[in-house]
């Protein structure tokens, strides 16, 4: 169950930091 919350975590990570550059980029 770790890993999968792990995996998870990592996703969502991801997500939010794409999400950041985005919003970043559409400001700038």
């Amino acid at each position: 169950m770790e890993r999968n919350f792990l995996r998870s975590a990592a996703v969502i990570l991801s997500l939010g930091g794409a999400t950041a550059a985005s919003l970043r980029c559409f400001f700038e």
